[in-house]
């Protein structure tokens, strides 16, 4: 800010903070929100407009004071670092300096006003800046399908993976993701429910991420000595009198029948190893 007097008799130049008209008997200072850096200025559009994100508080200004006050900003031309009417806005948040509200990231909002940062997306709902600035997180609960840890960008961020799915909303994790329900299989990410049963000649006891599934503790081909129909669960058993040396057999009417001079007495038999005793025959019983 000018301390000094101009001393128009003198012939001193007119000094920085100040502006001197033709014929003028003394320097007029520039106005608060404004600055002026150099000498010998004469009207007063010389007198420069408070740098955005600074402030010049007073009058006769030769550089902008100091940066507007976190929590507020400064478009330029203010002449206090907390301007009335320049409160950070919802959605928002102002640091120090700014000549400008920034947008609360994908993740976060703000509900208040003047605040210098955001707040944190809570767990089970998502926060998306994409179309407008968050200031309420209430409605944008995390969808079925999908889960939302803290911070969570967009609703589909964090799908279920395959082999699970989620029919409920405002889940957090991944371990809220269920398992695919028995005899049926979940073959995408995101689902909010099975996507249909598992094909015959396979078995599905849960999390089968394909209608033909290859995962061998829990959803696999149908094993010998078995057969599965549509959606099976746990793999059915030939009965006795039949074995079947073959993978992914499909119902009952595929298991063979023992073969003549044999006999099957077990359930779920691959082959028949045991030979009928002499005197009895074996006619291929079922």
């Amino acid at each position: 800010m000018l301390t000094n007097t101009f001393d128009i008799f003198a012939g001193n130049i007119c000094p920085e903070g100040a502006y001197c008209p033709v014929g003028s008997q003394s320097h007029t200072l520039c106005q608060a929100g404004y600055y002026l850096n150099s000498t010998g200025n004469d009207v007063v559009s010389d007198c420069i407009l408070c740098t955005p994100g600074m402030y010049c508080d007073g009058n006769g200004n030769n550089e902008p004071d100091g940066y507007c006050s976190a929590g507020w900003y400064c478009p330029g031309g203010q002449d206090d670092s907390m301007p009335t009417g320049y409160n950070c806005t919802m959605g928002h948040y102002c640091p120090v300096g700014s000549s400008a509200p920034l947008r609360c990231a994908s993740g976060s909002y703000q509900d208040e006003l003047g605040q210098s940062n955001c707040k944190g997306c809570p767990a089970g709902y998502f926060c998306d800046n994409v179309m407008d600035p968050v200031v309420l997180y209430n409605n944008s609960y995390c969808p079925m399908g999908y889960y939302c840890p803290e911070n969570t960008t967009m609703s589909s961020e964090f799908p279920c993976p395959a082999g699970t799915f989620n029919n409920v909303t405002h889940q957090i994790s991944s371990g809220d993701c269920q398992q695919c329900s028995g005899g049926m299989y979940c073959d995408q990410v995101g689902l909010s429910s099975p996507a249909g049963s598992c094909q015959a000649g396979y078995f599905c006891l849960y999390g089968a991420n394909s209608s033909t599934p290859s995962q061998p503790s829990n959803a696999d081909i149908c094993p010998e000595g078995f057969y599965c129909p549509s959606g099976t669960v746990s793999p059915q058993s030939c009965p006795p009198g039949t074995f079947n040396p073959t993978t992914g057999r499909q119902s009952v009417d595929e298991c063979t029948n023992c073969t003549s001079g044999y006999y099957c007495a077990n359930y779920n038999m691959t082959t028949a190893v045991d030979l009928c005793q002499a005197g009895k025959i074996n006619v291929m019983y079922t």
